[in-house]
């Protein structure tokens, strides 16, 4: 399958696993957000919060990625959420196609999962869960101009 890359790039925040529970300014923004842009055929997420430590990018291969829930001290509900949507495996292998290409180091996961850093904006944003996901790590290592290539 080709896909015609039409990009739109946002940095939106997770601010924790809170905005999946609770009503407030943030979270109506998002669903607005959602809303004004419409449901994209695919969405490539990068996250702060996934660091394997090793010196390549690592991309989500997974067809159904689980729901990670990375954090700690929340009440027993916040460990109970799920944000199942499909992944793409196909978009992933072109992604890290891409990537080597420019020179990055790169390796598909086809076990990772989806952090809070990822699934926490998305269930505002795209509640219906009806779109294809690439996840991705955010090396720290890079240069802010080497990784935002």
């Amino acid at each position: 399958m080709r896909y015609h890359i039409n990009m739109r790039s946002a940095f939106v925040s997770d601010f924790g696993p809170i905005p999946a529970f609770e009503e407030d300014d943030y979270t109506q923004a998002l669903g607005l957000f959602g809303k004004e842009l419409g449901v994209p055929k695919a969405i490539i997420a990068m996250s702060g919060h996934w660091d394997t430590g090793l010196s390549a990018l690592e991309i989500s291969s997974s067809p159904y990625p689980p729901t990670i829930h990375d954090y700690s001290g929340f009440p027993e509900e916040f460990y109970q959420k799920q944000y199942p949507c499909p992944g793409n495996p196909a978009l992933a292998r072109r992604i890290e196609d891409k990537l080597n290409a420019q020179g990055f180091k790169t390796r598909l996961n086809k076990d990772r999962g989806l952090d809070h850093g990822v699934w926490v904006p998305l269930s505002r944003y795209i509640p219906r869960r009806i779109f294809l996901l690439s996840n991705s790590q955010f090396h720290p290592a890079k240069t802010p101009g080497k990784s935002s290539k």
